[in-house]
């Protein structure tokens, strides 16, 4: 009887915010702000950067080794040159990130959410656990949940599954955050929001696989590269497949023996 109480009348504004300041928005977690030192080191990583510090240096080691007479002009000109240039660059680098930050909160994706029992229009971010929102065809979820309510609900799990058809959805049946109404009406329940939605868990999978090859991976790849010379002598071709099946792993040794025999047949073949 409470939970259909509360589906009729949605959470008032006090409960939300309580569960708000406990839960936090309903956003994905962000990455950590690179530190300001950084930042600024960063805008020395330029070829033409890389010349004038030869330069700074070259020219504070022979005002060195003359005596140290007088100021050295020309390197502080250098100095002063570098300092301005990597300043202006750390703050038009702040203001694009300042501006994109406004166009992102102002192209925040809104819901209709039921608080003190009236339907309001709300950021996504602002939606907590136990919160009910209404949802219409082309709707994307906000958050997992549970539907009630559903007529004739069908739901684009594509972004998570993988999956190309449209799933039919009945009442009681879970809602991920990020997937598509593409028919009917309905309500969810809202019980994940944030860090602990499908969305947050298929992001941080995402992220783990994009961060590219491995270390050992890279070290093989580099290897194998230089035993692509077919006029090498054989011992080099030997050496380096030694060494890049010593970083494949055991796992993946006879996969790695079985492609370096085809390439040795082939290298072979063609000499």
């Amino acid at each position: 009887m409470r939970a259909a109480l509360a589906h009729v009348n949605g959470l008032s504004t006090a409960e939300a915010t309580e569960r708000l300041s406990r839960t936090g928005p309903n956003a994905l977690p962000e990455r950590r702000p690179e530190p300001l030192w950084r930042r600024f080191v960063r805008q020395f990583d330029s070829p033409l950067i890389f010349i004038l510090l030869f330069a700074l240096a070259f020219d504070l080691g022979l005002w060195l080794y003359e005596g140290a007479h007088g100021w050295p002009i020309e390197a502080s000109a250098i100095g002063l040159i570098l300092f301005f240039n990597a300043a202006l660059g750390l703050y038009q680098e702040q203001r694009s990130e300042a501006a994109l930050a406004r166009l992102k909160a102002l192209a925040g994706a809104q819901a209709w959410v039921l608080r003190d029992g009236e339907l309001v229009r709300l950021p996504t971010q602002a939606l907590v656990p136990g919160d009910s929102v209404r949802l219409e065809a082309g709707d994307r979820i906000p958050a997992d949940g549970t539907l009630q309510d559903a007529r004739g609900a069908m739901l684009d799990e594509s972004i998570l599954t993988g999956e190309s058809v449209p799933v039919d959805k009945g009442y009681g049946d879970e809602a991920f955050s990020g997937t598509l109404l593409v028919r009917g009406k309905t309500f969810l329940e809202v019980t994940r929001t944030g860090a602990l939605s499908a969305s947050a868990a298929a992001s941080y999978r995402t992220r783990i696989v994009n961060r590219g090859a491995t270390k050992r991976q890279r070290t093989r790849e580099k290897v194998f590269a230089c035993s692509q010379w077919r006029r090498a002598p054989v011992t080099r071709r030997t050496a380096c497949h030694c060494l890049a099946l010593s970083c494949s792993g055991i796992r993946r040794a006879p996969r790695c023996l079985a492609l370096y025999a085809r390439r040795w047949r082939r290298a072979s073949g063609s000499s």
